[in-house]
């Protein structure tokens, strides 16, 4: 999840990213980038949302196949919001706040599947995407983070 805000960041689109171990386990993943899409795409209008959405961020928009063809991405380690998909299907629960156009968009899941559609919750001068997840206990074993491991793993990123 954090290489997809650091794919946001080289794009130039971002300047910011932050990564929060929560006191219930969860984590926070925040950026000030474009927000992901939450127009209408079809995939979205069939009630999947964000968590397509967030697929979708390898979508074919020309400005985006720019940014591939240019090598925009050729140093993070994301995998253009594939990541974020199974991050969200290995979660107990996985909540995605999109700060877009002025608005602030919401949606829930729990295992992976939405508990509801994509809600249009506010209004925000802000702009990026933020995902709190929660791993979930009955795929991995531990479910505890060791905050030194975080801390060097989040230091060799490209920053």
């Amino acid at each position: 999840m954090v290489d997809n805000s650091i794919d946001e960041a080289m794009a130039g689109f971002a300047k910011n990213i932050s990564v929060t171990v929560n006191t219930d386990g969860s984590v926070t993943v925040e950026d000030d980038g474009r927000g992901i899409p939450v127009e209408t795409p079809r995939t979205a209008v069939q009630g999947n949302g964000p968590r397509d959405v967030h697929a979708r961020r390898r979508d074919v928009r020309p400005e985006v196949r720019r940014q591939f063809e240019k090598g925009a991405y050729q140093t993070s380690g994301g995998l253009h919001g594939v990541g974020v998909t199974v991050v969200n299907f290995l979660s107990q629960w996985c909540e995605v706040e999109v700060y877009r156009d002025g608005h602030v968009y919401q949606q829930e899941y729990e295992r992976g599947i939405p508990t509801g559609p994509v809600k249009k919750i506010g209004a925000t001068k802000k702009r990026g995407t933020k995902t709190t997840f929660k791993p979930d206990a009955t795929v991995f074993q531990v479910t505890k983070y060791v905050f030194d491991t975080l801390y060097k793993r989040l230091q060799e990123l490209p920053s």
